[in-house]
């Protein structure tokens, strides 16, 4: 078998580099085909990649390392010979072939001349162990409380086969909180120090970089959504199972809204607008770590039931830390329900490369006129922020037209 390179894989449409947040195997070990080899993550998700292929595994790339989507993170040969010919070439020059961050292939025969020797001919050795087995979420919050991966030496892992989770090194860090910090030269006390990387430092760069890019504004458009209100309640008291959420019913009409107005569901890619055929939508969802939006694939295909079952899935998948990549590949639209607080508008920032994100208020009762008369109805305000190299005004605010007419027109749903 010809040498298996490991890639690091396209996630939808982001373009920028990929970290590779964590090797779950060791240099110069033996990995079967569909076996998790390392870890990568995004501003908006964590993912494990599998070997494609069986043999030895020699990584090119530290974990820890920022990467370009598709670059060579490492690669598998089939036999244990080539392996050691393909370590033997690291020291003849061959800068593909050479360990990263020092050493080349000497400093990785020295790992591999440290283990056991293996039984008769021919015997399979015995797959390496690099240290212990540590979660990307339990990393994450070692390196974020301000300890080194180093420390998760000390850390006795509750996990399958003695696997770090993040439960473990919260109790770890309980009992060996970092004394606090000096104060600062201008004399105000830190109580706290959070560090500016990991998924939370690319949400910030991400952030920056959208405003510095997108001629970004907002429209808001308060809806009467009472007859909202009511399709979510006879739903809900007829057994639906998910219970029927808010943002399940937004979605679906934010998707039929998109038919009409394709230029919401779009994207700038230098001096084009590309006008996307799929309604790809991603649902904001809060954790721990930041936020993170997996998607309702082709959202303007599905029923009401299937997008409320989707949602509910997707959601408690990300907050178990268990998306895979397709979950938050190609999300063409963004969807943000921020009504579980008591805020009626916002400007979000946009997720790009997408034009446009739905963020919607909480729901309230306000004096509205209705038939020319006052009366107390359920509200909420509808913000769409959107991007001004591809969408004028006016477009945006039909697309809020629409959104309130399909609003108006529940309990029947669209197509």
């Amino acid at each position: 078998m010809p040498e298996q390179p490991v890639i690091m894989p396209k996630l939808g449409a982001y373009t920028e580099d990929v970290l590779l947040s964590e090797w779950l195997v060791a240099e110069g070990a033996e990995v079967a085909a569909g076996d998790v080899v390392f870890a990568l993550e995004t501003d908006k998700t964590t993912a494990e990649v599998e070997a494609e292929s069986g043999g030895w595994l020699h990584r090119i790339v530290e974990a820890g390392e920022k990467v370009a989507i598709g670059a060579r993170v490492g690669v598998i040969v089939s036999t244990r010979a080539e392996y050691e010919t393909l370590l033997a070439g690291a020291d003849d020059g061959n800068p593909f072939l050479g360990y990263i961050g020092g050493g080349g292939g000497a400093a990785v025969r020295g790992a591999v001349a440290s283990q056991p020797a293996t039984g008769a001919p021919g015997a399979a050795p015995p797959r390496a162990v690099a240290g212990p087995l540590v979660s990307p979420r339990a990393r994450r919050l070692l390196v974020d409380a301000g300890f080194s991966l180093e420390d998760a030496e000390a850390i006795a892992g509750s996990g399958p086969g003695g696997r770090i989770v993040d439960r473990d090194v919260a109790a770890w860090i309980e009992t060996h909180a970092s004394s606090p910090a000096p104060a600062p030269a201008d004399g105000l006390s830190v109580s706290s120090r959070i560090p500016l990387r990991g998924r939370r430092g690319t949400i910030a760069q991400r952030m920056v970089s959208s405003l510095q890019t997108a001629a970004q504004l907002t429209s808001v458009l308060e809806i009467d959504v009472a007859p909202l209100v009511e399709l979510r309640r006879q739903l809900n008291d007829a057994g639906a199972e998910p219970r029927v959420g808010v943002t399940s019913i937004v979605a679906k009409l934010a998707a039929a809204a998109l038919r009409e107005h394709p230029l919401l569901n779009s994207r700038v890619t230098g001096d084009e607008i590309e006008v996307l055929g799929e309604v790809n939508i991603a649902v904001a969802v809060d954790t721990p770590d930041g936020v993170v939006a997996p998607v309702l694939h082709r959202a303007d295909t599905l029923t009401l039931e299937q997008i409320n079952a989707r949602i509910s899935e997707l959601a408690a998948r990300t907050r178990a830390g268990t998306l895979t990549r397709d979950d938050v590949a190609d999300g063409t639209f963004t969807l943000s329900n921020g009504g579980v607080y008591p805020v009626d508008i916002t400007t979000a920032i946009l997720n790009p490369p997408q034009s446009a994100l739905l963020w919607i208020g909480r729901i309230r009762d306000r004096p509205v006129v209705v038939e020319g008369a006052v009366a107390v109805r359920p509200v909420l305000q509808a913000c769409l922020t959107y991007d001004h190299r591809a969408v004028d005004g006016g477009p945006a605010a039909a697309f809020l037209a629409t959104l309130e007419s399909l609003v108006t027109a529940l309990p029947d749903l669209p197509a």
